[in-house]
């Protein structure tokens, strides 16, 4: 976790790219933040359909916003070190995404988190406790968020603090395969 006193300036996205990602929500929300001459960059990963990433890179061009599209070769192995070279994730889909295992890895790095709402990500991410929310596909409250963020530097630290810390007590690969067991034994019982 970055101490309170370090900038953020790296905001990170990992997603497909796909309509309902809200990745355009994100760029939309950082072309609103420009008025406040916030000094970041967002480093989008990840893959999609010819157009909409050219959708995506003319949104950013045609606004002037420092973007970068970037691939990642091995989702397992790479994304530890990408999510260290950040401040902040954005999780900005638009559709029901079941488990959201994104902001999970993000948290266990030490970064906080933007997140929308959609999907599974309502019960994992608690606002102004271990991330920020925002509804989905509204740039203008995502807006906030990241000016919120950025300018509060101990509100930052004591979500990404909080976040790591339930992320390694619940979702750690022995409590995990707990829960597993458990499940399985208690319907093998049920169905005897």
């Amino acid at each position: 976790i970055k101490p309170a006193a370090a900038p953020i300036k790296k905001f990170l996205i990992v997603s497909p790219l796909t309509a309902e990602s809200g990745v355009m929500t994100a760029l939309q929300a950082f072309n609103l933040d420009r008025g406040v001459r916030l000094k970041i960059t967002f480093h989008v990963y990840g893959r999609g359909g010819s157009s909409y990433v050219a959708a995506l890179r003319s949104y950013a061009v045609a606004h002037q916003l420092p973007v970068e599209f970037l691939p990642v070769s091995n989702l397992n192995t790479d994304m530890a070190a990408v999510y260290k070279r950040h401040d902040v994730l954005l999780h900005t889909p638009e559709w029901d995404e079941p488990f959201p295992v994104t902001p999970l890895q993000a948290m266990a790095c030490g970064l906080p988190v933007i997140g929308s709402t959609a999907g599974g990500a309502e019960e994992l991410l608690r606002h102004g406790e271990n991330a920020l929310t925002y509804p989905p596909g509204d740039a203008a409250q995502l807006a906030a968020r990241i000016q919120e963020l950025h300018f509060s530097p101990a509100l930052r630290c004591q979500m990404a603090e909080t976040a790591q810390t339930e992320v390694m007590g619940k979702f750690n690969d022995t409590v995990v395969m707990d829960q597993v067991e458990n499940f399985l034994s208690v319907s093998q019982a049920q169905t005897m």
